[in-house]
């Protein structure tokens, strides 16, 4: 028996020619929801050191350079929205989170944005999550990203691509 923790994956090991007539199960990665819950926006936002008065929108990715997790696709959008909506300049800002995050990477986003760099510890993470209002998640290839279950039960919307596992934590 193989396990796979998305169905995608799992319909994907069972097409596969080495899987072939072997039993595949689909078992989603558990978190922890003690932790991972709706707390106080602006505790939250005062904690992390970002901005209580804008929206914010979240994106998180191990390295914001890899690719696969689409950051390029979020600068692309925010440079549209801002040009078809000037409105929200001032009004809404970027937080991100990865190891490598270089000016350079996000120095033509016209909001402000918020580096926060790679974080490791949960609970600095449920902070994260709280203190935005929008988790955005372009990824390119997924399979069930623990951020999105992780960010919802933190009671924040998520949008995101309808690739990998995505789809089975996100409704249109």
């Amino acid at each position: 028996r193989y396990v796979a923790c998305s169905r995608w994956l799992g319909n994907m090991a069972s097409n596969s020619r080495l899987l072939q007539g072997k039993k595949v199960a689909c078992i989603p990665n558990a978190i922890n929801i003690n932790l991972f819950k709706p707390r106080n926006k602006r505790l939250a936002r005062v904690t992390v050191g970002l901005p209580y008065n804008k929206r914010l929108l979240l994106f998180s990715s191990h390295m914001l350079s890899d690719e696969r997790k689409g950051f390029h696709y979020l600068k692309e959008a925010a440079i549209r929205l801002a040009a078809e909506h000037p409105e929200w300049l001032g009004k809404l800002g970027i937080v991100l989170v990865g190891k490598d995050l270089e000016p350079a990477m996000y120095h033509d986003i016209p909001f402000d944005v918020y580096p926060l760099n790679y974080i490791a510890d949960e609970k600095v993470m449920v902070d994260v999550y709280n203190a935005v209002d929008l988790f955005a998640i372009p990824s390119l290839q997924d399979n069930l990203p623990n951020t999105i279950v992780e960010a919802m039960a933190c009671g924040i919307p998520c949008i995101g691509f309808n690739v990998g596992g995505i789809p089975e934590m996100i409704d249109h």
